[in-house]
Formats: structure tokens, C-alpha cells, sequence
């Protein structure tokens, strides 16, 4: 589940802040996105901060919260829905159809010993196809 929030004051015009929990994936995200002011212009959306793009990257949500003040105006009763969403139990990441391969593709890029743990857990728990 998603969040918008509103960007700060003197952001560029078409920009879109977004935090919520994934829960195929087990994390919470951020993502600040720059639109191409012009539609009929190709330019390609800018990626300014995409984060939890990986299982279990960040299983709280209170490092993204901090990273995106710097971007967005953030409701005081932010951090209780975002927490509400994960106890929602929208999706799991063990079991999957794509949990080998997400997995074990991102294993390379894990910095947290924890993270690894919870993806070689979650492999252990997913049959393979």
C-alpha cells in the first residue's frame, strides 16, 4: 500500500513522493520520482530516491521517514498507518512464484546480515518450480 505525499515547497513541478509497505516483498519503500514536465517531450522519469526495492531492505519504516522529509511534507499520523499496513498482512515474500529468483538475484547486493538471513529463510520455506 502507497502513500502520496505532498513535496515541499520549491520542488519541481511534476514531482511524485510515494512511501508504503510492500508486502511481496517484505519491506517498506520510498520513491521520489521527477516527471518530464512535458508529455509529448521524451525525456525519462528521473529516479531521485527509490528505496526497498529488495526483500526485507527496510522491515521499518523509521530510516525512509527520515529521508523523506527532505522531500515531502509528512503527516503527523504517517508512521502509525504505515505500521497499520504491514500488520495488515498483505503479502508475503516466501512462497512465491518469484522468490527464487528475486531472491537469490539480490543476495549479491545485501548489506544488512539480517536481510540475508530472511531471504535464505524464505528460499528454504519456497519449493522450487
Amino acid at each position: 500500500m502507497a502513500h502520496d505525499l505532498t513535496p515541499i515547497e520549491g520542488s519541481p513541478a511534476d514531482r511524485e513522493v510515494r512511501i508504503g509497505w510492500d508486502g511481496p516483498l517484505s519491506t517498506y519503500f520510498l520513491q521520489v520520482l521527477d516527471y518530464p514536465s512535458d508529455p509529448d517531450v521524451e525525456e525519462e522519469v528521473i529516479e531521485v530516491v527509490w528505496m526497498g526495492a529488495a526483500p526485507f531492505e527496510h522491515p521499518e519504516p523509521d530510516d525512509l521517514l527520515e529521508i523523506v522529509r527532505q522531500y515531502a511534507e509528512v503527516p503527523d499520523d504517517l508512521a502509525p498507518r504505515l505500521a497499520a499496513d504491514k500488520a495488515s498482512g498483505s503479502g508475503v515474500f516466501a512462497g512465491r512464484v518469484g522468490t527464487h529468483l528475486v531472491g537469490e538475484s539480490t543476495l549479491a547486493e545485501v548489506t544488512r546480515p539480517e536481510q540475508a538471513v530472511q531471504i535464505f529463510t524464505a528460499l528454504e520455506q519456497t519449493p522450487r518450480d
